[in-house]
């Protein structure tokens, strides 16, 4: 036996596993970059939804607090002017449905002090769903050596001033 062959091979050997290592290294690091990426994106879809969400109640909220005590006023005024003409109109089920619509009315005027502020926290919401769009296209577009970092901390920021704007 000739220890030139035995040391040769022993060299090509760890030659090979070394290289086999960098190459799993590699395909490691690649797979938890794809790992990454998808929790990411899966966070910032999840957040848009609720983000979203959150825009459209308030808006709802600043649309119905604004609309309802106009709509029973004009209701209330139409049913009591036809009241005179027929009979119709001057029942007990008339009476007591316009009745609690005015009761309605009077609990919606409860909200109208900070009516401003749904708008504004509405405005603020669909400002942020529109950044978390545009996030979600950023790191579904990001090159394979890009570092989720960034990403992840403007998706965090994006969340904490969420959190904090939110009632």
């Amino acid at each position: 036996i000739k220890w030139s062959y035995i040391l040769k091979f022993h060299v090509s050997y760890l030659f090979l596993t070394v290289n086999l290592l960098y190459i799993l290294n590699i395909i490691f690091h690649f797979w938890d970059f794809i790992y990454m990426k998808k929790d990411l994106l899966k966070q910032i879809a999840e957040k848009g939804y609720a983000v979203s969400y959150a825009a459209c109640l308030n808006y709802s909220t600043y649309d119905i607090i604004r609309s309802v005590p106009a709509i029973v006023t004009c209701l209330s005024l139409f049913v009591g002017i036809l009241g005179l003409v027929w009979n119709v109109f001057t029942t007990k089920w008339t009476s007591v449905c316009v009745l609690l619509l005015g009761i309605l009315s009077l609990y919606a005027e409860k909200f109208t002090d900070n009516i401003e502020g749904y708008g504004e926290r509405g405005k603020t919401h669909t400002d942020q769903h529109n950044r978390l769009k545009n996030l979600y296209v950023k790191v579904k577009h990001a090159p394979e050596n890009d570092k989720m970092e960034k990403y992840t901390d403007e998706y965090h920021a994006i969340e904490k001033e969420f959190n904090e704007s939110s009632q």
